[in-house]
């Protein structure tokens, strides 16, 4: 069967060529490659892949498209969630995330996921839609993954989005952090200009909680301000010897390599490396520390880590790259000195650790060998243990609750902080793995929960204070009763056709026709509306909710909106879709024939998980 082939590999430069330059690592897969790894996935009818991924990428319906040749769809498709798949697919942990959940991945191998997100994310452009101006601003404070991403989806609903960075380059971690061999600045600077594009405007060198406070962006004129500034204050070791010269965080390290070019013969600012260096840690900040390291000139490099290899966080693809560029790996050492020599770093000692008991994360406890040390020479020592919540931004701003780590405390459904209208998400605020994908998903959780504060803001409205349920259901039956044929076309969905009955979906490529049963959904949409202003809310409903609200009020105020107008469809993804549509004495004046050739019925979103409807 054509799903047991082989999973496709992307072709990577020669070990000995690519560590001493910082090209790409590994090629994108060819046209040819792509189709095969395609028609490796079985489509299954309930994917495990998109509960794996964190912004729950359409991923059979994406491959599938490239199975039929049509990329564009498959990157329109892509972007509708994940507004990066050029980045992700190259730096996502996907061994842990959609390709670790993909059913092949029982018995054999599992679809090369994260390689046909970077395929067609390099292959296809974000498409740039007109919005209408709400006259609400907003402020993002730092331009990485979970700032761009809130930034992409406020921008795409008509808020004037501003970005300010501290730093004087865009992109946060990915450009400070990644090395250019994993993640091409073209391709980063490609997402960036897209977002200007969309209208999103950046301030650099601006420093929130010194260059300005949250209360001087309110004074400004924001609406909103949603806090994305990363973790960036290096951990460090505590051990003596520590403050010797050469000892590095990982953080300085590549910032002053990846953004500062210190490794150049002409930079202002010159990094020494030496001949030996020791990393130590685990993670993919590790890997990256330890192969920029061997690039810019150290001879031997060696990753120190108190676990195995079996529990090393990085990316398997970066261990194996790491081991083919000839950076050494001494698993089972933890440091408990740095040794110097006239101020400098000569050497290090380590303690011999072996595995006990699982701790909290799951991965065995490393438990120190009493009385084995050793001691290796060393000129460089880089830390790569995480980083800490910087404190700049939270001591400018009174009343933002922290917890005893410092990172800002928020509700992990929308990123809501102690302080009105301030959201936070990120490192800053982490509610899971550090990643790039995990950040994404803040930033959209945000935006959406900051939209919906806008529209209070915007239409005056409380919602759900005065709903009259009752009387809600009734004028939904009534408007019922009243409802006759309509005839009206959908942008995505063709023509509908609604009925008494319930609608059916024609002349819509690909997909059959389907009837829907709309009065039961009415009631389930009603009996939602009593959820909105309750602390205890789901925000999983409150898209339906205010879809209700909305064309409840225009019920109230003209009399002509029909409640039948709300279009429910569900997706593979489970995710239920609405669409409000137009009174029918108003779309009949604007399009007498029933079908424009392009128009947009009404709002749009989506309503995540409900079910029963």
């Amino acid at each position: 069967m054509t799903n047991k082939q082989t999973r496709q590999l992307q072709k990577a430069l020669d070990p000995e060529y690519r560590n001493k330059n910082f090209e790409e690592v590994e090629t994108n897969f060819s046209k040819e490659q792509a189709l095969a790894e395609a028609e490796r996935c079985l489509q299954c009818k309930k994917p495990k892949c998109v509960e794996g991924c964190p912004v729950n990428v359409q991923i059979p319906e994406f491959i599938q498209k490239i199975k039929e040749g049509k990329i564009d769809e498959a990157g329109q498709l892509i972007r509708q969630t994940n507004y990066l798949p050029s980045v992700c697919g190259r730096v996502c942990p996907q061994e842990r995330q959609c390709e670790g959940k993909c059913i092949l991945g029982i018995k054999g191998e599992s679809v090369a996921i994260g390689a046909l997100e970077r395929y067609i994310g390099d292959l296809t452009s974000a498409q740039i839609e007109k919005v209408t101006p709400s006259g609400k601003k907003v402020a993002i404070i730092g331009s990485g993954c979970a700032g761009m991403s809130a930034a992409a989806d406020l921008a795409k609903q008509g808020h004037k989005v501003t970005i300010f960075e501290a730093l004087h380059a865009l992109g946060g971690v990915l450009r400070y952090g990644i090395p250019s061999f994993r993640l091409p600045r073209t391709v980063l600077n490609r997402e960036i200009e897209f977002l200007k594009k969309l209208g999103v405007e950046f301030e650099t060198n601006v420093v929130i909680g010194k260059s300005l406070t949250i209360q001087d962006l309110f004074d400004e004129g924001y609406n909103a301000v949603f806090i994305s500034s990363g973790a960036g204050l290096p951990k460090l070791l505590h051990i003596d010897g520590e403050n010797l010269n050469n000892v590095y965080s990982a953080n300085e390290f590549l910032t002053r390599v990846n953004l500062m070019k210190a490794s150049g013969i002409k930079s202002p600012t010159p990094i020494y490396v030496g001949k030996k260096a020791v990393v130590i840690g685990g993670g993919n900040v590790a890997m990256d520390a330890a192969r920029v390291a061997k690039r810019i000139g150290v001879d031997e490099v060696i990753i120190a880590y108190r676990r195995s290899e079996a529990e090393l966080p990085a990316r398997k693809a970066e261990i194996e790259h790491a081991k083919e560029e000839g950076i050494k790996f001494l698993m089972l050492h933890s440091p408990v000195k740095i040794l110097g020599e006239n101020g400098r770093v000569a050497g290090m000692r380590l303690q011999v650790m072996e595995l006990g008991e699982p701790d909290a994360s799951g991965r065995r406890s490393p438990v120190p060998v009493e009385g084995k040390t050793v001691d290796i020479e060393a000129d460089t020592v880089i830390v790569a243990l995480g980083t800490d919540p910087n404190p700049i931004i939270p001591r400018s701003a009174e009343n933002l609750k922290l917890d005893k780590k410092g990172y800002i405390v928020i509700n992990p459904e929308t990123g809501e902080t102690s302080i009105p209208g301030v959201w936070a998400g990120g490192d800053i605020a982490p509610t899971g793995e550090s990643t790039a994908i995990n950040a994404m998903g803040a930033g959209k959780r945000a935006a959406q929960a900051i939209n919906e504060w806008l529209y209070i803001e915007l239409t005056g409205n409380e919602l759900g204070e005065y709903l009259d349920i009752k009387e809600l259901r009734k004028l939904a039956r009534e408007e019922y009763r009243k409802l006759q044929d309509i005839n009206v076309f959908h942008p995505r969905l063709g023509e509908i056709v609604f009925t008494r009955r319930g609608f059916d979906k024609i002349k819509h490529t690909g997909a059959d026709e389907r009837k829907f049963r709309l009065l039961p959904r009415l009631k389930k949409i009603i009996e939602t509306a009593k959820y909105i202003n309750k602390k205890e809310l789901d925000k999983n409903r409150l898209d339906e909710a205010i879809a209700f609200h909305w064309l409840e009020n225009k019920i109230k105020l003209e009399n002509n909106y029909f409640i039948i107008g709300i279009q429910i469809l569900e997706d593979r993804r489970g995710y239920k879709f609405y669409n409000l549509n137009q009174d029918l004495e108003t779309w009949h004046k604007k399009y007498p024939s029933g079908s424009p050739a392009e128009s947009n019925t009404g709002s749009e979103g989506y309503i995540n998980n409900i079910t029963d409807l």
